[in-house]
């Protein structure tokens, strides 16, 4: 059924409170922010209502659109907003006094300027260009440090997007006539954890999930959003092409989970998220600083927290908690990084310790356990969204495939592809 029948209101409407909901949650945080001097009373009240918003922007997610992909991303943005505020309000604790110490304003800065470089710094969830940037945020390819400027910038930045969009809609193209029995004869209910009896078919199925649809479309499909919303910043000159960073790092550092999700993969997610795990892991528990046991339950804790955020994105969409695995997906990881860094440990007192180089077995070894590790757990949270209709999996608006027909676009997204890897630079690996 049309999820858009769950709102008699027009689409354009449901955009635009959706929008208004979305800056209710974001702008009075900032004014807060500048305005209470770390009032834990005014702060803990406003951080309800943080809450509260979230919640009436969740029963607005099924109303904006019938694409998975663009729910989707209003919800992961709003959910992120939510964390990023509570962060700011209660455990980074941030106030006028440090703002003005960071240089992110002046003290003689008007109310609105200072309202809205706050309001900045709470959507810049990296940090970037801050005190508060986060570790690992990737730098600027070759092509655009040779000669750093807005043209040049706005050029690469551009023939990517229309790329990527292309892309998109290639994928789309190519799963929306797959049939229902199709769909339930590789990711049925219950084959998430289906091994030892899995046919030779629904393996391919799980390490098609767990190693190509992280790679290409979900990642694909989380890094044009950003760029479209730095490469805007960049026109209206908001922004310099200095702070509008990539969102995602080198195919060559994913050798290892670690690396995958540390560096590797998007960032975004990361100021809240550490901010949680270390107030939870130090304060709350209150564990040596530094040691073993905190390292380890502070990692814990992130993976934790981003599995809570996935799982309320996946209630949004239509997938209930009880049918999301985003919590044990997310909780796993840190199994699989405690494995590889005993391993790692054990190989280091072997051989000694390498600080050169890392060999290209090394990587290679490392690229096909993390290809095990991904293909084994990604079923548990993906399979349940794989499940939706087809119909639903729709990710650009205006499609431009159906029109000059999926073979042809195929070559054209080959070939565009090429000259856009020799053209402007194009670093994957």
């Amino acid at each position: 059924m049309d999820d858009l029948v769950l709102s008699p209101d027009p689409v354009w409407l449901n955009i635009a409170h959706a929008l208004v909901l979305y800056l209710a949650l974001t702008l009075p945080t900032a004014f807060v922010i500048i305005t209470t001097q770390k009032s834990p009373s005014v702060r803990r009240a406003w951080a309800t209502c943080v809450l509260y918003i979230l919640y009436r922007f969740s029963l607005q997610v099924p109303s904006l659109s019938t694409s998975h992909f663009l729910k989707g991303v209003a919800g992961g943005e709003a959910a992120l907003a939510a964390l990023q505020s509570l962060n700011l309000l209660l455990i980074t604790n941030l106030d006028e006094t440090e703002l003005v110490h960071a240089k992110l304003y002046s003290p003689s800065a008007s109310l609105p300027s200072r309202l809205l470089r706050t309001w900045a710094l709470l959507l810049n969830f990296r940090g970037v260009g801050t005190a508060w940037e986060v570790k690992n945020v990737p730098q600027h390819p070759a092509y655009l440090r040779q000669r750093l400027s807005r043209k040049r910038y706005v050029l690469r930045e551009s023939v990517i997007i229309v790329w990527q969009y292309l892309l998109l809609d290639v994928i789309y193209m190519s799963i929306r006539d797959t049939s229902p029995e199709d769909v339930a004869r590789s990711f049925g209910h219950g084959l998430e954890f289906k091994y030892f009896d899995a046919t030779f078919e629904q393996w391919m199925g799980r390490i098609s999930t767990g190693i190509f649809a992280w790679l290409v479309p979900c990642r694909v499909c989380i890094d044009i959003v950003p760029r479209i919303y730095f490469l805007i910043l960049v026109v209206l000159g908001i922004s310099s092409p200095n702070s509008c960073r990539p969102g995602f790092g080198r195919l060559r550092d994913a050798y290892t989970i670690r690396g995958f999700w540390g560096t590797f993969w998007q960032q975004f997610f990361r100021w809240p998220l550490t901010s949680v795990s270390t107030y939870l892991a130090r304060d709350v528990l209150r564990l040596p600083s530094h040691s073993l046991l905190e390292r380890y339950t502070n990692l814990f804790f992130s993976f934790f927290t981003s599995g809570v955020l996935h799982l309320i994105c996946d209630s949004m969409l239509g997938v209930p908690p009880s049918g999301s695995g985003a919590l044990m997906f997310f909780c796993s990881l840190p199994l699989g990084i405690m494995i590889e860094d005993g391993v790692e440990a054990i190989w280091s007192r072997v051989t000694g310790p390498n600080e050169g180089v890392v060999p290209f077995w090394h990587r290679l070894v490392g690229f096909l356990w993390v290809g095990l590790w991904m293909s084994l757990t990604s079923p548990w949270y993906l399979y349940p969204s794989a499940r939706k209709h087809p119909h639903e999996h729709w990710m650009v608006p205006v499609g431009v495939v159906e029109r000059i027909g999926l073979g042809a676009a195929q070559k054209i997204l080959l070939g565009y592809g090429l000259l856009l890897y020799w053209g402007v630079g194009g670093e994957v690996f």
